[in-house]
């Protein structure tokens, strides 16, 4: 019918034959009655599809998302709890009646979502952190490449409440790490112990290397509960020299630095300045004991007590 009448389709300067609006003039809702039907209808249209595009496309994919959401935690449910249940014989009879067997071995069953996981015991011991830094020290020690046998040397040491480095310092003065070694006085070993010694401690095999590094911690462990009546921060020489000579010729000294004016429960300027004179006959014929290398002994713990300073120095820098 338009294009009958012959009539222009040019209206208030706007072109309706291309049909097409700029962004300005979708936006200006306000020009619309100065527009042509075709244009009004063009506009209408593109602020429709830029509203939905601006405000429910976005608002539908939030939705959208949140469903999902839901959606899967409404799947995946409730977080699942472990059910730890008692199997073992005395959890039984504790539900039959009679009082549980103290000796029987208690067992668990944890599950959870299929597994099965069954667990022995009820008490699991904690280290402390001391015991944490004594292990540390431990792990170190069996890697410093001592000897063949620095694992029993710290096991042992451990379970004394000694330092391995006091062990190994005994041992490397005693046999220079030498299980074969054997002296003129029947010592035997690494640690060079001999049968009474060993029976002082109960232990009746110490030929081989590991007894004999267990006898010979235990018989230091003794020798360190039976001079307690030292002062405790000298102990340690009179343990050595003990070790060494026998605990009846410390005994000795220290009754003899009481005679001569000096302390007998102190090692450093006291025992230790006496301890040659057992070598003397005007001196060791009244001794109980008798006769002892008192010289050699004080040489011994002095290298002892040295390799001992210096182990620990390492370890501890290591």
């Amino acid at each position: 019918m338009l294009k009958n009448s012959g009539i222009s389709h040019r209206h208030a300067g706007n072109d309706c034959t291309a049909g097409r609006v700029s962004e300005n003039e979708t936006l200006g809702l306000a020009r619309m009655g100065s527009l042509c039907g075709v244009e009004k209808v063009g506009i209408l249209v593109s602020v429709r599809l830029a509203v939905w595009k601006r405000v429910w496309v976005p608002f539908a994919g939030g939705v959208l998302a949140g469903a999902t959401l839901l959606g899967l935690f409404a799947m995946r449910g409730p977080i699942p709890q472990p059910v730890v249940s008692e199997v073992s014989q005395a959890a039984q009879s504790t539900a039959n009646g009679p009082s549980p067997d103290p000796s029987a071995t208690r067992r668990w069953l944890i599950q959870l979502e299929g597994w099965q996981i069954s667990v022995d015991g009820t008490e699991v011991e904690l280290p402390s952190l001391a015991e944490l830094w004594s292990r540390e020290r431990s792990a170190r020690a069996q890697d410093l490449g001592l000897s063949p046998y620095d694992l029993w040397i710290v096991s042992y040491a451990r379970d004394a409440g000694l330092d391995w480095e006091l062990v190994a310092a005994v041992i490397a003065e005693e046999s220079q790490f030498d299980p074969e070694a054997v002296s003129e006085r029947g010592a035997v070993g690494l640690m060079q112990v001999r049968p009474i010694a060993a029976a002082q401690v109960g232990e009746a095999e110490f030929a081989d290397p590991e007894s004999n590094i267990r006898t010979g911690v235990r018989y230091l462990r003794y020798l360190n509960e039976l001079f307690r009546d030292v002062l405790p921060g000298e102990r340690l020489p009179f343990v050595l020299a003990a070790y060494n000579m026998g605990p009846a010729h410390v005994r000795d000294a220290q009754a003899l630095a009481r005679k001569l004016g000096f302390d007998g429960r102190r090692w450093y300027g006291h025992v230790e300045r006496v301890l040659p004179l057992l070598e003397l006959e005007a001196f060791y014929r009244d001794l109980p004991a008798g006769y002892a290398r008192g010289a050699h002994v004080l040489q011994y713990v002095q290298r002892v007590l040295a390799r001992y300073e210096e182990l620990v120095r390492d370890a501890r820098s290591g």
